[in-house]
């Protein structure tokens, strides 16, 4: 049987205001977010394979505070049945976007997609 596979593409936007990542140490915290990442999925497919975490600090200029981009790609195989998850795509979103906030503080979630 072939298995059932996702590609999971996600873009989210957040002030450096209250912040837990430090940027310099970009690669720790790229490190971080992966594992984080990777739980959050495992909740909703058997399979997870994280394939790109990157995080982007953009200082402050005059007309923006200091933020943070976070790009985040990755693949679900098989997702675990769940009578709750009609809708899969909205339930990622908002459980990604709660673990992020708990590092990142408040986050716009600039895009989703899954296919």
């Amino acid at each position: 049987k072939e298995k059932t596979m996702h590609d999971i593409v996600i873009r989210v936007r957040c002030s450096n205001r209250y912040c837990e990542v430090l940027s310099d140490d970009v690669p720790m915290a790229e490190c971080a977010v992966e594992e984080l990442l990777s739980r959050v999925l495992l909740t909703f497919f058997e399979v997870v394979l994280v394939r790109d975490v990157s995080l982007m600090f953009w200082p402050a200029s005059n007309d923006q505070e200091s933020s943070i981009a976070i790009s985040l790609q990755a693949e679900g195989y098989e997702p675990l049945p769940d009578p709750g998850l009609d809708y899969l795509d909205c339930a990622i979103v908002e459980q990604v976007s709660h673990a992020l906030s708990e590092l990142f503080g408040s986050l716009h979630v600039e895009r989703f997609a899954m296919r």
